[in-house]
């Protein structure tokens, strides 16, 4: 089972790898970019990366489920500025999610150094206002009469959304 969710998820990256190359949109290499972060960081934090990738290093877990966020967090940060058109649409909106970025990216530097422990929840931070500013941008421009906007606000709440009502529930 899990092999066929990291097959579909192979499969999504060679696929928006191909479409980058034959449109030369750029937000699909950050999709791209944010399947291979997300595929990382789901192998770290299921445990399937450390049983069969780094088996004799389980102490890279906790440094890997670090990295793979702050990365996770970053392309998709990339893709929705690029996917939104943030810097044309809403430029506030722009700066704050370039700002989200270049910490979320600044943080990844401390990860060396303190081994993930102050790290994890830095990257933590940045992704809960990634987040919200990722769907408030999503919102504004789907506002603004940007139609795809519309699927993105979609894509972007359904997962959470349904999580809180899981955890409700």
């Amino acid at each position: 089972l899990w092999g066929i969710l990291y097959g579909i998820l192979a499969a999504m990256a060679v696929y928006n790898f191909f479409l980058f190359l034959s449109l030369h949109d750029r937000a699909y290499l950050y999709l791209v970019g944010f399947i291979a972060a997300f595929s990382l960081l789901s192998l770290s934090t299921d445990g399937r990366g450390s049983r069969y990738l780094w088996p004799s290093h389980p102490e890279a877990r906790a440094i890997i489920t670090v990295l793979g966020l702050g990365l996770t967090m970053a392309f998709l940060l990339l893709f929705s500025m690029a996917f939104l058109q943030t810097k044309t649409r809403t430029p506030r909106l722009h700066k704050v999610l370039t700002a989200l970025l270049v910490l979320a990216l600044a943080g990844l530097f401390l990860l060396p150094i303190d081994h993930g422990r102050v790290t994890a929840m830095l990257e933590l931070v940045f992704a809960i206002l990634g987040v919200i500013c990722i769907i408030a941008a999503g919102l504004v421009t789907w506002r603004q009469g940007y139609h795809p906007a519309r699927y993105f606000v979609i894509g972007q709440a359904a997962p959470y959304l349904l999580g809180i009502v899981a955890m409700a529930a």
